[in-house]
């Protein structure tokens, strides 16, 4: 009897941690995707690739608009890491973009910071004309089929720094009278790239390898982030140092930000929920050479922000021990809040295969067990839980 109601109880909690999101957004469940042009901003003639995934019905779709390097000088929408994870989110289910933005055609400018500056307000503009684009379609017939309350900013280097700035900055007061100045000088906080009247307000941001322009622009009610970035990064730092950029024949010291160390710390001090996969080799390219890897990790956390999904929490009194994702493919994520726990895990036959401690966030990594059924007990405060996980 006690075997029939176990096997009960794994085969209800396998059939709740499935149909969360009807199963969409953690991995690739879609063959193939189709791509648009369009122009999402008639002021300065910028376009945007749209992916989305061939035979989906779904009629609420997140949105995921990513943006490309290229040290404001160089780089297009349909660069091929572009291109990689517009279509491997496009295949979870989400509704993908590709942006082009501003970029200033002299690379000798970039040797004047407030040259810089002003490039970076003008592409925030920009981005935020893209996010208004989908807010504008969804009030005129929703062609793309999408959930306008779940716009989601990335990029890499760059397209970064555009996309944490763009999130983290609310107002132009929360900036220095310089900045406030070139802020005025192109339309505002809202910018003046097009499609005005809708929010240009996101879900979450995506930040690989960028910075912000000083950490405390980041409020406590600020959006979650997730970042990849290398420890080492010779040119977008990983703390807070000047970005560099080489051309010419020579390496041009653009401005000093402060990089995904420094936000994920502030983050973590103002309870804003956070991941950061931080690579120890590769330098700036650390995300280009584990590219594969980098989208499973964002995948894992963006998940978790979804209106669909449900986090799992230790127990009715804490509420803030998060278990994520589930089902998993490659990690599960622990986040304790600084509380320490106590956890075993065990295969679908009982057999104890990890056991350890966590108190703060920990990462179990589940590309080496099987795919079936596992069972996670957390002990805290001499109470235990139960989790059913699906790899």
């Amino acid at each position: 009897m006690k075997k029939i109601f176990l096997f009960i109880f794994f085969l209800l909690n396998y059939v709740f941690c499935f149909t969360q999101c009807n199963g969409r957004y953690e991995t690739e469940i879609f063959a193939s995707v189709n791509k648009t042009t369009v122009t999402y901003s008639s002021v300065y003639n910028l376009q945007m690739d749209i992916y989305q995934p061939d035979g989906d019905t779904e009629l609420n779709r997140p949105v995921i608009i990513f943006m490309h390097s290229g040290s404001f000088t160089s780089g297009t929408r349909d660069m091929s890491d572009m291109v990689t994870l517009c279509e491997s989110f496009a295949k979870r289910g989400y509704v993908t973009a590709s942006i082009d933005y501003r970029l200033n055609p002299d690379p000798a400018a970039l040797t004047d910071s407030i040259s810089i500056m002003t490039t970076v307000v003008e592409d925030i503009s920009d981005a935020k004309a893209a996010i208004r684009y989908f807010r504008q379609d969804y009030s005129n017939g929703d062609i793309y089929k999408i959930d306008s309350s779940q716009i989601f900013i990335g990029g890499y280097s760059a397209g970064a720094i555009i996309a944490v700035n763009l999130a983290y900055l609310d107002t132009p007061t929360e900036a220095p009278q310089f900045l406030q100045n070139i802020i005025s000088n192109n339309g505002g906080i809202e910018g003046n790239s097009g499609n005005p009247g809708y929010s240009s307000k996101v879900k979450a941001v995506i930040n690989i390898a960028g910075a912000v322009y000083k950490p405390y622009i980041i409020d406590v009610n600020d959006e979650p982030i997730v970042s990849v970035h290398a420890a080492v990064d010779g040119v977008v730092p990983y703390d807070c140092d000047e970005v560099y950029w080489s051309g010419i024949g020579a390496i041009f010291n653009l401005v000093t930000v402060c990089g995904s160390q420094v936000i994920h710390n502030k983050a973590n001090q103002l309870g804003i929920h956070n991941d950061i996969l931080e690579f120890s080799t590769g330098d700036h390219a650390a995300f280009l050479n584990n590219i594969s890897q980098s989208i499973n990790f964002v995948s894992d956390f963006i998940y978790t922000t979804l209106d669909c999904y449900q986090t799992s929490s230790l127990n009715e009194n804490t509420h803030n021990i998060d278990i994520y994702p589930n089902p998993v493919t490659d990690y599960l994520h622990l986040d304790t809040k600084g509380q320490n726990v106590g956890f075993t895990l065990f295969n679908n036959v009982g057999q104890l295969i990890l056991e350890g401690k966590c108190n703060s966030k920990s990462i179990i990594d589940f590309r080496k067990y099987k795919k079936g059924l596992y069972f996670l007990q957390l002990s805290y405060d001499n109470k235990f839980k139960n989790q059913i996980l699906i790899k």
